[in-house]
């Protein structure tokens, strides 16, 4: 394994918000409230998941993990806040603004604490399930976290697409 580029990661993570606002762009809230399947997210559940994992998982505990390492991670629960925060009930274009605002904030937070010398990428914390974790650590896991729902949506639109379509089977397509 190599050193975390983080110049890199930061790119990465500007680009996936513009995947992410792109995949959004032409949707009606209808389409993206839609389930594909009953036990599956729709597309407007896993961005209200993404603005939340932006504000209290990923950065928080790259920030208690920096700032607060005595202190054990505040516990979360996304799954659960998919009901609990009622998700559906907010308009798809508010949704989307707190992501893109988020993640903005993310990556001007992350660029100065590198800037300034406070990124320690190698100091960790203990995660219940998952052991001692470093910075570099829950930064690789949050651009992964990216990459999973970028997936579980474009699956989203995939399943959606005889739909929009009218056709069943789309063979000539290839194997999903």
């Amino acid at each position: 394994m190599g050193t975390l580029n983080l110049d890199a990661v930061l790119l990465r993570f500007a680009s996936n918000a513009r995947v992410i606002a792109a995949y959004f762009d032409g949707m009606t809230a209808e389409q993206a409230a839609t389930r594909t399947r009953p036990e599956r997210w729709s597309s407007h559940e896993v961005l209200h998941h993404l603005v939340y994992e932006e504000r209290e998982d990923f950065k928080k505990r790259v920030e208690w993990t920096l700032f607060h390492n005595d202190e054990g991670w505040p516990p979360i629960d996304p799954a659960g806040w998919i009901d609990e925060r009622r998700y559906p009930d907010e308009p798809l274009a508010s949704t989307l603004a707190a992501f893109l605002t988020g993640r903005e904030a993310s990556l001007s937070w992350l660029g100065e604490l590198a800037t300034d010398g406070r990124l320690d990428l190698t100091a960790a914390n203990v995660h219940p399930l998952a052991g001692s974790m470093t910075v570099a650590d829950l930064i690789a896991s949050w651009l992964a976290h990216d990459h999973l729902h970028l997936r579980q949506l474009v699956r989203n639109e995939y399943e959606r697409g005889a739909t929009l379509t009218g056709v069943a089977e789309t063979p000539y397509a290839g194997d999903w």
